[in-house]
């Protein structure tokens, strides 16, 4: 796929792929995504995102491979390449995924659907993904402690000067240089204007301290995250709270110096088809002393040409103030990413829709110090391009060395190229139709294309002889894209040596050795499938029962009936809520993954033991490629090899302090078996991959589980369940909504195979013996449901309702009638599909 070929592209990308039909289909796909990619999405006009993985199939081979979203089929940009940092497997894919806008939300299926070489389909799921139309900002901030709507706070205009929002993003700022930020922005000679302060879940004790400062002006309205979001999702948040009465927004960070002309000159710099303004600043430390008089020491300014701001930003969002009407492009933003920064994407978005204007002189102080995200010489490639082209080349020449002669082209190409791609993509889904014709040529050619690469060769010489506007951006790409028409030749040249892993000149003798091992007809490798211990082993193996749960629809008290039997093993603590299994599961999971996660591993990040105290395991190991770990045809991974002797270990000690916290002799009693857990979101797991287990399932009619959330809710007092991170209560109703959409469809394919146990709420209340017996015959145990009736001390905890019974169907006197309704609208079909009337 040649991202750039114009919209046509794009067009083609996204149509429609037909369904394969049950004679097509080839079986299922092996596929593990790599990289995260978004669990939630705001759309707006358009998104795209990055998304990578792993594909293979067991016994064919991938002739072309697609992603499907929704019914929109969109090729991958490469397969059958080499995972990163491995030189025998070829299974690594990756690709740009578009989203057109959506008018409700919905959750989707993201998979892969792959044609093989016999010419038959076959799919893989990697995950879904939550579309939401808009970007949801919050609609309520304060001044001084009186809370109410934005745009009443601001009020009705009574100027007729141009109303200018600032928004500032906060996150536990120096009180000093808070305190002097503001009062700049008191001082403005441009007088009608709000500030909108975001804070990104700072300290209480500094939330306190930022409103003292901001006293009784209620031009200043502060609105609290409840969840820390970093700098590019805050100012994100930020912009969510302009109102559609201000005509201009400026951005502000929480410890520069705006000179009192700052907003009026910028405001008066605009030209008729500008849409954005901003200044130069000066650099100064903590202290306030000066480091530089402008921010253009190291490189060239740029407001003029386009090409040159998608490829390197020249706009610093702290100097800038742009057209409100320019927020429907640009939020929401593209998905975050570790090179990807706000003030670049507004300033694209803003030039791709007219033009940039440039005060040249400072209009405010930025402070450089250790706090600041990105300072003036890591953004200006630390002076490198203000050196002679000798002593970059003396550099270049070291780091060569120092690398052993590798180039290291791979990350531009991932790093730069991919999210200059997606950029590119969300710019024409957002922009094209109103931008001007050489514009969008200009998004063509920066293009994985040959005529691509024939136009960032002749511009990567305008940096040969000093400073230039993009740091040689251009050059960087190009070593990107040459990377991948390289991978591609070396994918074919393996292909045709007819063997995998074929030994490559340039990697170490330790990976050739491993290389050479792997004969031209060896089948590709699967992990070992998981073999059902013996029953004479099973007190040595613990079969996981999961217990598929929603919220609020018996699983406390399913638990507790479990927990009566002396041969399932859980720990008797309310609400069992503790995952030993799902625990053990990921972590030996990690020893089988062999991505690299550029950017979170270092050399120092393992340098001792003790900086483990520093450095957290929350990734996969960074030693890559591991040859001393693989394994041959038929044998278990390293993952399940791990885990096999962890949950051996464990099982021993839950079996035999299972029996000793009863008072059971061991010799005499009969096994432990099993060890139960209650798990969320089950039906968004690949349980196939899982060792073998047991499921259960609860099934509660989706209103009465909604009345008992809010009822909980409101005796414990805030948002535990669910509410606390939705927002609103309309905002937490969508979600249940979407959630019980997927998970009623899922129990319902469960119920017509038979072959899982689906546990009906009526059932436990009305017929817990009936429950306990049915449970323990397929089970193979005894469950005491006289010792759970008698236990009446959880009730007092865990109930809602008057009593159990009255729990049941009390949707119909206690739920509002619009929201019954849309219950009974939105799932009609899934409740009809279990037997419950809608």
């Amino acid at each position: 796929m040649r991202l750039g070929e114009s919209q046509q592209a794009d067009q083609r990308a996204a149509e429609p792929g037909p369904q394969p039909t049950p004679e097509d289909v080839g079986g299922e796909l092996v596929v593990t995504p790599v990289g995260p990619f978004p669990s939630r999405l705001a759309v707006g006009r358009g998104q795209s995102f990055f998304v990578d993985g792993t594909c293979s199939h067991p016994t064919r081979g991938i002739r072309s491979l697609a992603i499907r979203l929704a019914d929109r089929r969109q090729p991958v940009i490469a397969f059958g390449m080499a995972r990163p940092a491995s030189v025998i497997d070829d299974d690594y894919w990756w690709g740009i995924v578009t989203v057109s806008p959506v008018d409700e939300p919905r959750t989707e299926w993201i998979e892969l659907v792959a044609t093989l070489d016999d010419g038959t389909s076959a799919r893989g799921q990697l995950g879904t993904i939550e579309l939401t139309p808009r970007l949801e900002g919050p609609v309520e901030a304060s001044w001084n402690g009186h809370s109410g709507p934005i745009a009443e706070l601001i009020g009705r205009r009574e100027s007729e000067e141009a109303l200018v929002a600032v928004c500032m993003a906060t996150y536990n700022p120096p009180m000093d240089l808070f305190r002097r930020q503001i009062d700049s922005i008191r001082a403005q000679t441009h007088r009608n204007w709000v500030c909108l302060i975001s804070d990104d879940n700072s300290d209480p004790q500094k939330v306190e301290e930022m409103r003292e400062v901001l006293g009784e002006d209620r031009r200043f309205l502060l609105s609290s995250a409840e969840r820390n979001a970093g700098f590019y999702g805050n100012f994100e948040r930020a912009l969510s709270m302009v109102p559609a009465s201000v005509d201009y927004v400026a951005l502000s960070d929480q410890d520069d110096w705006w000179r009192p002309e700052k907003l009026e000159t910028l405001i008066n710099s605009l030209g008729p088809e500008d849409r954005l303004a901003y200044s130069d600043m000066r650099i100064v430390d903590e202290d306030g002393e000066v480091i530089s008089d402008t921010y253009w020491s190291f490189r060239q300014n740029n407001h003029t040409d386009f090409a040159s701001l998608v490829l390197a930003n020249t706009v610093t969002g702290a100097a800038s103030l742009f057209d409100r009407e320019l927020l429907a492009d640009v939020l929401p933003f593209p998905p975050p990413t570790d090179t990807g920064y706000h003030d670049h994407w507004i300033a694209q978005v803003a030039m791709a829709l007219g033009g940039i204007s440039y005060v040249d002189r400072p209009l405010y102080d930025y402070v450089q110090h250790r706090g600041a995200y990105l300072g003036h010489l890591a953004a200006n490639a630390y002076g490198s391009y203000n050196q002679s082209l000798l002593k970059r080349a003396i550099g270049r020449a070291s780091r060569l060395r120092l690398r052993r002669g590798h180039m290291g082209w791979r990350i531009p190409y991932f790093k730069l190229y991919c999210r200059v791609a997606v950029n590119i993509s969300i710019l024409r889904l957002r922009c094209s139709d109103r931008m001007t014709a050489p514009k969008r040529r200009t998004l063509d050619r920066i293009a994985d294309s040959p005529s691509g690469l024939a136009w960032l060769a002749m511009r990567s010489g305008r940096s040969l002889n000093g400073r230039a506007e993009t740091l040689g951006r251009e050059r960087v790409m190009l070593a990107g894209l040459v990377w991948r028409r390289y991978a591609r030749l070396r994918r074919r040249a393996r292909a045709i040596a007819g063997h995998r892993g074929a030994p490559l000149r340039s990697r170490a003798r330790r990976l050739r050795a491993r290389a050479r091992s792997i004969t031209p007809g060896q089948a590709k490798r699967q992990p070992a499938t998981w073999v059902q211990p013996s029953e004479s082993e099973s007190s040595e193996w613990l079969t996981p029962i999961l217990v598929d749960y929603f919220t609020r629809d018996g699983s406390t008290l399913t638990m507790k009936l479990l927990g009566s039997s002396p041969q399932i093993a859980m720990e008797m603590s309310f609400p069992y809520e503790r995952k030993y299994f799902a625990y053990l599961w990921r972590w030996a999971h990690l020893l089988d993954r062999e991505d690299w996660p550029e950017g979170q591993w270092g050399p120092q990040g393992l340098g001792s033991l003790t900086q483990m105290r520093s450095h957290g395991m929350l990734g996969p190991p960074p030693w890559l490629p591991r040859p001393l770990v693989r394994s041959t045809p038929g044998e278990p991974t390293m993952g399940q090899r791990a885990f096999e002797l962890a949950w051996r270990e464990f099982s021993h000690r839950a079996a035999r302090e299972r029996l000793s916290d009863l008072g059971l002799d061991p010799e005499t009693s009969p096994p432990v078996r099993y060890l139960a857990e209650k798990h969320l979101n089950t039906w968004k797991v690949a349980l196939g991959q899982l060792p073998p287990h047991k499921l259960i399932v609860l099934l509660r009619d989706p209103r009465d589980s909604w009345v008992s959330i809010n009822a909980f809710n409101d005796t414990r007092g805030g948002g535990p369940l669910g509410r606390d991170r939705a927002g609103s209560r309309e905002e937490h109703l969508d979600q249940v909504i979407r959630r019980q959409k997927e998970r009623l469809r899922w129990i319902a394919d469960l119920e017509e195979k038979g072959e899982v146990p689906i546990v009906r709420y009526e059932d436990l209340v009305l017929d817990l013996p009936g429950t306990a017996q049915r449970l323990g015959n397929w089970l193979g145990v005894e469950l005491d449901a006289k010792s759970v009736l008698r236990d009446k001390s959880y009730r007092s905890k865990h109930m809602t309702a008057e009593s159990a019974e009255q729990s049941i169907g009390r949707w119909r006197t206690e739920l509002e009638l619009e929201v019954a309704e849309r219950f009974s609208s939105e799932l009609g079909p899934e409740l009809r599909a279990l037997g419950i009337e809608p």
